[in-house]
């Protein structure tokens, strides 16, 4: 099966998706920053008709 994009170097063969995200504390600098960078690169490649959301936890959690 052909991947239909990346994240963090896993392939997304679905088309439905959840991004479940870490943006707690322990995610300050470089590594919030390349979470950043990799959620940007991803959903600029999505396809169209893929569906996503997006979990969001940082002590309180929130979905999209």
């Amino acid at each position: 099966m052909r991947p239909l994009a990346e994240f963090y170097g896993c392939k997304i063969i679905s088309n439905r998706v959840v991004f479940v995200l870490d943006t707690s504390a322990s995610m300050r600098g470089d590594k919030i920053k390349q979470l950043k960078q990799n959620m940007n690169l991803t959903l600029q490649t999505l396809p169209r008709h893929l569906k996503f959301n997006v979990v969001d936890f940082g002590g309180v959690v929130n979905v999209m």
